[in-house]
């Protein structure tokens, strides 16, 4: 067409000067025509977005020479993504680093044009990691990171991050945790095993039983980590009193009543609880089936020796019964019977925090023997109460044959020091 146009332009001036002439307003003419072309190849189509129109320069009619506030990221950053971002190249360089314009994108927004595999977390993520996110929190993403301007929402494919600004709190990423789960955070940002992936952010860092482990709900889990490392770490899951916080699980519902509460080794808290309760969820795990310390490593009998009894505790004719062992522990050591006389049965043997009083079984306040009015049981004081009860009976109970002494051994035999 630029070809008829000259022919016609050389007939009507029929001189070699206009000649000339012709060919340098043609040559000028198909320089515009060149940068309409190649620089304006792909102009946005007014019929899908009006509002591009302003950025066609109106006497070139394409894009360049780029018409003014065309810097801006509101003009030139919706051309390129509204048109094929190649068309920039031919200006800025197929490596968009500035090529003949000299002018490199990467200047004013060192991530994009984004490279090859950018929606890999491996691209974009370290990218982000590296450079702050705030340089996604732009014209491209939106300042909420919803996808204002590119209607490239970061939360399509990662719904948690962008992180809010209270995300670290445990009332928000703790809670969220609680209701969804870790499989979204188990990817590339924090790692298959929560130990930081891409964002070197490891979940152990701030909370280090949690995620718990493999067998966590076993007492070999929990429960040893607990009396290692103080249970005052559960707290901020399983709240202040253990009853369940934001975590929404009672530490109580399985192993009442550990936590214990504060105090708990007074006889009103711990004491009061087994009589109340019966030791049975003292066993086990936590003290161990023998009361021997389990995983506690704290034995009962540290405290109370003879407690919690065994089970031939009340079966006179068995060696390791309760008589037995009075005279053994107190009466041939001499060391009192102060773990007897306490809160467990009373100071005065009338059954104390237990309700078990000895004269219970044992009638008539005979045993334990007690001295009166400075009359000592040993000297007089027994056969005071022989005669008062006109028979030996009930001292046969425990002295059975008074020359073997207490249940058929030799403990104390009547004939021991007094009777021979």
């Amino acid at each position: 067409m630029f070809y008829i146009f000259l022919n016609k332009l050389k007939q009507a001036t029929g001189s070699t000067e206009k000649t000339l002439f012709s060919n340098k307003l043609f040559f000028y003419i198909l320089s515009l025509a060149f940068i309409s072309f190649s620089c304006g190849s792909g102009v946005y189509s007014p019929e899908q977005n009006s509002s591009l129109d302003d950025l066609i320069n109106e006497s070139t009619g394409s894009i360049y020479p780029h018409a003014a506030g065309f810097a801006d990221p509101g003009s030139h950053g919706l051309y390129a993504l509204a048109n094929d971002i190649q068309s920039c190249g031919i200006c800025h360089g197929d490596d968009f680093q500035g090529g003949t314009s000299l002018t490199s994108c990467f200047e004013c927004h060192p991530p994009y044009p984004h490279g090859q595999d950018w929606n890999e977390p491996a691209q974009h993520g370290v990218s982000a990691q590296n450079s702050g996110i705030d340089s996604c929190a732009v014209m491209c993403h939106g300042e909420d990171y919803s996808g204002k301007g590119t209607a490239t929402s970061c939360y399509t494919c990662h719904s948690l991050f962008p992180h809010d600004a209270d995300w670290g709190n445990i009332e928000d990423h703790g809670v969220f945790v609680r209701d969804k789960g870790t499989d979204s955070c188990q990817t590339a940002c924090h790692g298959p095993d929560l130990s930081g992936g891409l964002s070197a952010v490891s979940c152990t860092g701030c909370h280090v039983s949690y995620p718990h482990g493999q067998d966590w709900e076993t007492p070999e889990g929990h429960g040893l980590y607990s009396i290692k490392n103080e249970k005052d770490v559960c707290k901020g899951c399983h709240g202040d009193d253990y009853l369940g916080g934001l975590s929404n699980i009672n530490c109580r519902e399985c192993h009442d009543p550990y936590p214990h509460e504060t105090d708990w080794v007074e006889w009103d808290n711990h004491g009061d609880y087994v009589v109340t309760n019966s030791n049975s969820t003292c066993s086990g795990a936590c003290h161990g089936t023998d009361f021997n310390g389990g995983d506690t490593n704290v034995p009962c009998f540290d405290c109370h020796r003879p407690y919690p009894h065994n089970a031939d505790w009340t079966d006179m004719s068995s060696s390791s019964n309760h008589g037995r062992f009075y005279v053994e522990s107190y009466v041939l050591q001499d060391t009192g019977n102060e773990e007897c006389a306490s809160s467990c049965h009373g100071t005065d043997f009338n059954g104390g925090g237990t309700s078990i009083a000895c004269n219970s079984c044992h009638d008539n306040d005979i045993f334990p023997h007690v001295d009166e009015d400075e009359i000592l049981w040993a000297d007089t004081g027994h056969q005071i109460r022989i005669n008062s009860l006109g028979s030996d009976t009930l001292c046969k109970a425990c002295h059975s044959d008074y020359k073997k002494g207490a249940f058929g051994g030799p403990l104390i035999t009547c004939t021991y020091y007094c009777h021979q």
